[in-house]
């Protein structure tokens, strides 16, 4: 998950790591889509990475480096999707 710190005074960015998941605020000098993008092209043959974002701009830049892309609509329709599975699996046990 990557949070966008550009312009933000003084901020030098963080990174947090838990197991198999990353948040990163990026700092003042780098935005989110600059990050993504990188992060992207320097890992996108050791993971299976999907990026999602509903900037056309990233979505492209990121599919020129061969992830796959989700928009947040997209997103929130799978959560919502599997929300709903569980609901009636809860439901029938």
């Amino acid at each position: 998950v990557v949070f966008d710190g550009y312009k933000v005074k003084d901020n030098l960015g963080t990174i947090y790591s838990r197991k198999d998941m990353e948040v990163v605020y990026t700092s003042s000098n780098l935005t989110a889509d600059a990050y993504i993008e990188r992060f992207v092209a320097d890992h996108q043959k050791e993971y299976d990475l999907t990026v999602v974002s509903s900037d056309s701009l990233i979505q492209n830049a990121i599919f020129a480096h061969g992830a796959k892309r989700m928009s947040a609509r997209e997103l929130f329709g799978r959560i919502t999707f599997i929300n709903q599975e569980i609901e009636e699996q809860l439901a029938h046990s």
